[in-house]
């Protein structure tokens, strides 16, 4: 999850009407070049970081950057593409061919020292965004995935707090990821565990297929076979979770299942699904809140499935936000959560506070406000206070005089905090009092402590 790679995005160009191809993004050349232009134009710097052979990585370089909407908007911006790899002799296939790879490598050691991106063994988070403002100061950061609706947002709140006025409209897909950094720059990235090799991958399957191996060895070696997105990981996972051994020590399963949440790859999500319906209530309460943790679409199915069928209270809690989390663009999930979200049942306040909780995460902004506005205003207590959440977490900008009315009406301690930490994270606060908040109001007895 943690590689030594940088990119500064510094991006112009889609082409007029409708019928433009798109160009992709256009870096420039160096820090310096990037550094003056900004100061000479008045525009942030969007870094992007980046490194090969990675899911997530790839997907940013191979797609989201040559979408035309990103590209659309980074025209507002000045851009660096930063990599430690080589791509080859000449212009960089992967940076879009504006770069070379020499240029890019001399990109990614200049970012390193000036924005304090390197970690103390000598490692920076790929992927990873920056935006700074015309002098290199960091305005916000999001390290790891992110999703281009996040991005989308991320790029515009740059452009918006350097120059208003010139700053596009945000789309309705866009959104702020949930590992925004404000005013700075992830924590030391050294900490991270690595992945397995795929030599190492098939020396541990042929140790387990002849029970050379089990218990405390598996244990030392599970991280690295969960950070793994090799095949061979995810089936030596399905036939430990289906072992003899995992199903006559059973305790052993919720700490498999939370740590796939906390630090597997998405390829994982396959095996959660079937533990969403098993039958012990803290085996479901894990799967579910892993795959919240893992936000990979393809988990909205099996989700909406259990949805129809669980009974547990905690566990249908989990599985609205779930749903948020894995399907902020699912149109099934959207109106599951919204409608959740809406009800004015006694019995159902507790799900109507997760389901408000889970609006952070949808890509319907029109949707959501419809949601937040009359929570705050006639919502009980806990609704209203997880709604001022969901503002701040949102950056809704367009309810801030609805909280100020509410600010001035509220009774209840933990709203009138929440929509104060609200106010605060629209005026450009950290948001750093965000993720102990949540847990007053939600109450939830399994952490969400994805790296």
């Amino acid at each position: 999850m943690i590689h030594a790679i940088l990119i500064l995005a510094a991006c112009a160009g889609g082409g007029d009407g409708g019928a433009a191809p798109v160009k992709g993004i256009e870096w420039e050349a160096s820090w310096e070049a990037a550094l003056a232009r900004a100061k000479e134009e008045n525009r942030p710097i969007a870094v992007c970081i980046n490194m090969d052979g990675e899911r997530a990585n790839d997907t940013l370089a191979k797609k989201t950057y040559k979408d035309r909407s990103v590209v659309s908007v980074s025209q507002h911006t000045v851009n660096l593409f930063a990599s430690l790899d080589v791509h080859g002799s000449g212009p960089c296939a992967r940076a879009g061919k504006a770069i070379t790879c020499a240029e890019h490598l001399d990109v990614e050691k200049a970012v390193r020292a000036a924005l304090g991106l390197e970690g103390s063994q000598g490692r920076v988070i790929a992927p990873q965004h920056v935006f700074t403002g015309p002098d290199g100061s960091v305005l916000l950061s999001v390290p790891y995935a992110v999703t281009k609706g996040e991005l989308l947002w991320c790029w515009t709140e740059a452009v918006r707090r350097v120059s208003p006025d010139d700053a596009p409209k945000q789309p309705s897909s866009a959104r702020p990821p949930r590992r925004l950094v404000v005013g700075g720059v992830a924590a030391d990235a050294s900490g991270g565990g690595k992945a397995l090799s795929h030599e190492e991958l098939v020396e541990l399957k042929e140790d387990m297929q002849k029970g050379r191996i089990r218990g405390g060895g598996l244990r030392e070696k599970m991280e690295g076979i969960l950070r793994s997105d090799d095949p061979i990981a995810l089936e030596l996972i399905w036939t430990l979770l289906n072992s003899r051994w995992v199903m006559r020590a059973s305790e052993e399963i919720p700490p498999l299942l939370h740590a796939i949440g906390q630090v597997g790859h998405e390829q994982f999500w396959e095996v959660l699904v079937p533990w969403c319906a098993w039958s012990e209530v803290e085996h479901r309460l894990e799967a579910v809140v892993a795959l919240e943790q893992l936000r990979v679409p393809d988990a909205v199915k099996g989700l909406l499935e259990r949805w129809k069928r669980e009974e547990h209270t905690d566990v249908r809690n989990a599985i609205i936000r779930a749903l948020a989390a894995t399907g902020p663009e699912e149109a099934k999930a959207r109106r599951v959560v919204l409608a959740a979200a809406k009800s004015t049942k006694d019995k159902e306040a507790d799900q109507r506070v997760h389901a408000v909780i889970g609006c952070a995460d949808l890509a319907d902004a029109k949707g959501v406000r419809g949601v937040l506005e009359p929570a705050l205003a006639k919502g009980d207590a806990r609704t209203r206070a997880a709604a001022a959440w969901t503002v701040a977490v949102r950056r809704e900008a367009e309810l801030e005089e609805v909280l100020r009315t509410a600010l001035a009406a509220e009774v209840d301690a933990l709203a009138r905090e929440a929509v104060e930490a609200a106010l605060d994270a629209l005026a450009g606060g950290s948001g750093e009092t965000l993720d102990d908040l949540k847990q007053r109001i939600t109450h939830d007895t399994v952490p969400r402590d994805r790296e």
